[in-house]
């Protein structure tokens, strides 16, 4: 039998109450909910034979951590599974993201660094932040460029200056 970490993703139409997300952890303790993307994330080890055992093994105990926490199982909308090796791996070498800020995403969809920031804050489809240094919001490039691609057009105002 090998050790295997196994990760799942609920997603939810309406907001789990409080309850429902301590009974969830009571029963797996580690677990995040993404209120902005209606997300419920859950990570198990499990031991298993092979990696279609874990993969099992990881949707029958959620699953059922789940209906016990809300009276039903759930869909789940994604599920990884990964060796205890792979796991630690990825957490001390997580792999490489194309980080942009708002000068870049300027660049991109043609407006302005402050039409960027007024985008950011009110836009209902304006991708969130991957992370948020001092030095200010990060996007990954290709959920701007998603959001660019996704029928979003540039009202009419002063053009971005272009860099000479």
């Amino acid at each position: 039998m090998s050790q295997w970490r196994g990760i799942v993703y609920w997603a939810h139409e309406h907001a789990p109450t409080d309850e429902q997300i301590a009974a969830l952890r009571a029963a797996l303790p580690d677990v995040q909910h993404d209120p902005d993307r209606e997300i419920l994330t859950a990570r198990v080890t499990i031991s298993a034979g092979t990696l279609r055992a874990a993969a099992d093994e990881t949707a029958k105990v959620t699953r059922a951590a789940h209906a016990g926490a809300f009276g039903e199982a759930g869909e789940l909308v994604e599920i990884r599974v990964l060796t205890e090796e792979r796991w630690a791996t990825e957490q001390m070498n997580p792999p490489p993201m194309d980080l942009i800020g708002h000068i870049e995403i300027a660049e991109v969809i043609g407006v302005t660094k402050t039409r960027v920031g007024q985008l950011a804050a009110a836009h209902p489809s304006f991708p969130r932040p991957v992370g948020t240094p001092r030095a200010g919001r990060m996007y990954t490039r290709a959920s701007i460029e998603a959001f660019a691609r996704s029928g979003w057009r540039r009202r009419p105002g002063p053009k971005p200056k272009q860099a000479p």
